[in-house]
């Protein structure tokens, strides 16, 4: 046998009890289970959506409501007016009057209210009410005049009265300004139909005047009154 063999068997026969003695190791009794490796997941970052915010609920504006007038026996549109605070041209305009003589009983007027007025001034209407005068003391009546309380003792006479119209009435066709609110039975002014072209707008313009009336004291079916059929029976002082 060469010797190059006996090397070969050699080694075989080296490799053969090193198997044999990796397998007769003993194997441990209880070896440890192996832990699990856990991977956590990354930090959560919250976001709120559309539907995890508040709900704001818008507070409504609230527009006024205007108010509404029924014209009753013996209204004039000015004094409705002034009653309500409000200019004739606004009155007029919020309720597309041409005629301040046009009114009938039953008929709704619309009282404008701020977001009304707002909208004619910028039309260019004059929404400036005219304000009642404050109290105030009597003047010192003209020589020869008599104050309008005092006519009942001149039945008959031709006198000349002076006073502050407090407010106005229309009736029957006529136009009547009175010295106290609420009209009292001491005196009225008439102007009867015929005599009411003669004037301009006397329902407006003696309103909350101090005037001075000259013609003569009757007793009327509701009480005391001057009939005054031409302008310059009215004149106004102030």
């Amino acid at each position: 046998m060469s010797k190059k063999v006996i090397c070969l068997l050699a080694l075989f026969m080296a490799a053969m009890v090193g198997c044999a003695r990796v397998h007769s190791e003993p194997r441990a009794a209880n070896p440890l289970p192996s832990l699990p490796v856990v991977t956590l997941p990354p930090t959560a970052t919250f976001v709120p959506t559309l539907s995890d915010k508040p709900t704001v609920t818008p507070i409504p504006t609230v527009t006024p409501t205007p108010i509404v007038y029924i014209v009753q026996k013996g209204d004039v549109l000015g004094q409705i007016a002034l009653d309500h605070n409000v200019s004739l041209e606004a009155l007029m305009a919020a309720n597309g009057l041409r005629n301040i003589h046009l009114l009938s009983i039953g008929q709704r007027l619309i009282i404008p209210n701020e977001s009304m007025l707002s909208d004619l001034a910028q039309a260019g209407v004059d929404v400036s009410a005219v304000l009642p005068t404050p109290d105030r003391a009597k003047p010192t009546l003209l020589p020869g005049s008599i104050a309008w309380e005092a006519v009942q003792d001149h039945l008959g006479q031709e006198v000349q009265v002076e006073g502050l119209v407090a407010r106005t009435r229309k009736a029957g066709g006529s136009v009547y300004l009175f010295f106290d609110d609420p009209s009292l039975p001491h005196l009225r002014i008439k102007i009867p139909p015929d005599a009411l072209p003669s004037f301009d707008q006397p329902e407006i313009a003696f309103l909350d005047k101090w005037v001075l009336v000259r013609g003569r004291v009757e007793q009327g079916a509701e009480g005391v009154q001057i009939v005054a059929r031409e302008p310059a029976e009215i004149s106004i002082l102030e």
